[in-house]
């Protein structure tokens, strides 16, 4: 069920036009500036693959904010580190072929962190996320009570209607944000 869900959400998602997906970003990015803006945030970015949503446009949004960006790195097959990021900085691919940090820029200590914004394929309205299928995220995300706010980041189109199959091991999210909303799903 996961293997076909992912690939439906994928191909639903590289389907959209180009110019829809600047656009959305831009919307969505304005969208989490608003919701986080008032104080001193340390926000981890990710890189987008797979014609995510582009939120590395956040930091032009909340310019003039005290806020810092953080990028993953994956440093093996089962582990990201975070690393401090400004517009501008090189990437280069990472074992993963994920445009990240270069190895030589120290990573600093996850428990800066007061947001963490979670890309995925789909997302449900219970907070379960459906990621590419090895773990970083949920790993990741595991090391984090609720001081940290975990926003899951999708275009609408990726909101499942039905519940997503899930297990012990993954991670919920507290909110969601699309081009369209931000979901608090925190509030019962």
């Amino acid at each position: 069920m996961k293997h076909y869900l992912r690939n439906r959400f994928l191909k639903e998602r590289k389907g959209l036009k180009n110019r829809l997906n600047k656009k959305f970003s831009q919307r969505i990015c304005s969208r989490l500036a608003s919701q986080l803006e008032g104080q001193e945030q340390h926000i981890l970015l990710y890189y987008p693959i797979r014609a995510e949503p582009n939120v590395l446009l956040l930091e032009e949004h909340m310019k003039g904010s005290k806020s810092r960006f953080y990028l993953p790195r994956c440093v093996n097959n089962s582990e990201m580190e975070i690393v401090p990021y400004k517009r501008g900085d090189v990437l280069t691919p990472d074992h993963m072929k994920i445009p990240s940090l270069n190895k030589e820029i120290a990573a600093v200590e996850a428990d800066c962190l007061t947001t963490i914004l979670v890309p995925g394929l789909s997302f449900d309205r219970d907070g379960h996320r459906l990621g590419y299928g090895k773990g970083y995220y949920d790993r990741f995300l595991a090391e984090f009570g609720a001081e940290v706010l975990k926003v899951g980041v999708c275009f609408s189109f990726q909101m499942s209607q039905k519940p997503l199959p899930s297990q012990k091991h993954d991670f919920q999210i507290d909110s969601i944000c699309h081009e369209n909303a931000w979901l608090d799903l925190t509030q019962s």
